[in-house]
Formats: C-alpha cells, sequence, structure tokens
C-alpha cells in the first residue's frame, strides 16, 4: 500500500517540509480488457484506457472545477491543449513510474508489454 500518515491534516502542526500532495495516481487493472489508469488534480482528471495486447490507448480529459460529474470529455476540444495536457501527462508517467518501482515489478518487462 502506498501513501502516507494523514495526521499532519487534523492536527494542529504542520510539517511544513513534507508538504500534502496535490495530485493522486491510480490503476483500475482488468484482465484480457480495458484498464485504465489516471492522474487526479484539484482542477483536472487524465484518464488512459489501454486497450488489451498492447493496442494503444484511449485518452479522456475532464475539467473537475466545471465538470465534476465528468460529462464533457475535453480531449478533443480547444482547452486539452499543449499547456494543460503535456504537464499533465508528464506527471502521470511520474506517478506510474514511482507506482510500478514502489510495487517491486520488473519495468524492464513492463515497457515491452510483457506481464510482471
Amino acid at each position: 500500500m502506498q501513501g502516507r500518515d494523514i495526521a499532519d491534516l487534523y492536527l494542529s502542526r504542520v510539517n511544513e517540509s513534507h508538504p500534502w500532495r496535490e495530485d493522486f495516481y491510480y490503476e483500475f487493472p482488468l484482465a484480457d480488457l480495458v484498464s485504465s489508469s489516471s492522474l487526479v488534480t484539484k482542477k483536472y482528471k487524465y484518464v488512459r484506457y489501454e486497450k488489451p495486447n498492447n493496442n494503444g490507448a484511449v485518452e479522456q480529459l475532464f475539467d473537475l472545477e466545471h465538470d465534476p460529474y465528468e460529462l464533457n470529455d475535453l480531449m478533443n476540444s480547444g482547452i486539452a491543449k499543449v499547456d494543460v495536457l503535456t504537464p499533465l501527462k508528464q506527471r502521470f508517467e511520474e506517478l506510474k513510474y514511482t507506482a510500478i518501482n514502489n510495487d517491486g515489478i520488473d519495468i524492464a518487462k513492463c515497457v515491452k508489454g510483457q506481464n510482471p
């Protein structure tokens, strides 16, 4: 399990040297079906659905401030431009890499598309 003690959120002392995170990454793997993983920030949710057998991916982008029920996919709109999408994708990959490393999965096998 990943995470940290949440006592800093309800105790009067604040740990300035290790501030609380502002985003999170999660995965929803399904064997032989489309699996999903996401990066969620206060403003946006970036979702990637991986097709089985490394047959590509489908991406979605939601503005959680203006669309909290995630009804309007912004991926093909003007909002999903480089200045919004690029940092989200970069952070997504960073957190995905960290999750894989911390779980003890062989990264080389994942890159090659092999089951770890």
